[in-house]
């Protein structure tokens, strides 16, 4: 089951905490802007709720903000990190995301082909 999807597009600052929703049927994603060829999103996940193998669409930038999760790049072992933990993504790099507990990621995407 995919995330759900909401989008928030305002010209203003935000105060990411205010941002944070958990559902149990899926992974909640808040578009927080979305330009020509950049997006930014929140992800945010209870424990056990992951986002299966799948393919970056653009330059992705991925940051725990909170929580812990297990991150798997390519077919390569995966790592438990928590808060602060970055990653750099190049487009088609397949990765997949588990939370080991609540968390909260930030995902920036650039150079992502249109409609993503």
């Amino acid at each position: 089951m995919g995330a759900r999807e909401v989008t928030i597009l305002e010209p203003r600052r935000w105060q990411i905490g205010e941002l944070v929703e958990f559902a149990d049927a899926a992974p909640v994603r808040k578009v927080i802007l979305a330009l020509d060829g950049v997006r930014s999103a929140l992800l945010c996940l209870k424990g056990g709720q992951e986002l299966g193998a799948h393919p970056a669409p653009g330059h992705a930038l991925v940051q725990v903000l909170s929580g812990r999760v297990r991150f798997g790049i390519e077919e390569g072992e995966e790592v438990v990190v928590g808060r602060g933990a970055y990653f750099y993504l190049p487009p088609g790099c397949r990765h997949r995301v588990r939370a080991v507990k609540d968390s909260v990621l930030l995902v920036v995407v650039a150079g992502a082909a249109p409609g993503y």
